[in-house]
């Protein structure tokens, strides 16, 4: 288990009544503890968009969070099933938007062993930063012409979220560079498919560009170049 770093305080606030000792940075979090982290996640991403909109006069609402039980799976209005990916539902995604009823709709199941156990907190509040970035850029009316490009730009933001969460002192050495490796862990070469998200290295340099700049305004993306591998 990675050290917990960006954790320790956003957990403090999740974790009610439970003894601090159970979120230290060298214990890691059981995954009910997990679970109450990115709820507190998802209340200060939604936070930060909360505020940016309202200094720029820009439309918000906030978006719901569905996190599906270890195991489990959960429909959406928009059809399709989340679920962990042990569960057998090859259809299934463990993370996605649905922009039919504002929910962001994620495994926990696989957010916690695939992502936290992997790659460290920051990527596991990352990859719901990234879903979150997809309900603004519908509420802001913005239609990437391809599904690449909105996936990079949520990327992006999810970076310029994480720029915020360091500036309040909340990320440790290597967090970033955790993060940035699930996304590149994540990337893929599949050009031809709708459904592609970028390759890995595109994915791990958006999400830096947005840490870096810390401006939504500057992850407006050109199209991206095609290659082999990069």
């Amino acid at each position: 288990m990675r050290r917990v770093g960006f954790l320790g305080v956003l957990v403090a606030a999740a974790l009610v009544g439970t003894p601090m000792q159970a979120a230290r940075a060298d214990d890691g979090l059981t995954y009910n503890h997990f679970v109450a982290f990115e709820q507190a996640v998802a209340d200060d991403v939604d936070s930060f968009w909360a505020s940016w909109s309202r200094e720029h006069s820009a439309p918000y609402h906030s978006a719901r969070l569905v996190l599906a039980p270890q195991g489990r799976s959960r429909n959406s209005a928009c059809g399709v099933a989340v679920a962990d990916p042990v569960d057998g539902a090859d259809d299934a995604s463990p993370a996605f938007y649905c922009p039919r009823d504002d929910t962001v709709y994620m495994s926990a199941g696989w957010l916690y062993r695939v992502i936290y156990r992997n790659f460290g907190d920051l990527a596991a509040a990352v990859a719901l930063a990234h879903e979150w970035s997809h309900h603004v850029q519908r509420l802001h009316k913005l239609h990437p012409p391809t599904v690449e490009i909105a996936e990079l730009q949520a990327d992006c933001w999810a970076g310029v979220w994480a720029h915020d969460a360091g500036d309040r002192g909340l990320l440790d050495a290597g967090d970033l560079a955790g993060a940035g490796q699930a996304l590149y862990a994540l990337g893929d070469y599949d050009y031809r498919s709708p459904d592609h998200h970028g390759t890995p290295r595109q994915r791990e340099r958006e999400l830096s560009v947005g840490y870096r700049n810390g401006d939504p305004a500057r992850c407006d993306l050109p199209q991206p170049r095609r290659r082999t591998k990069d």
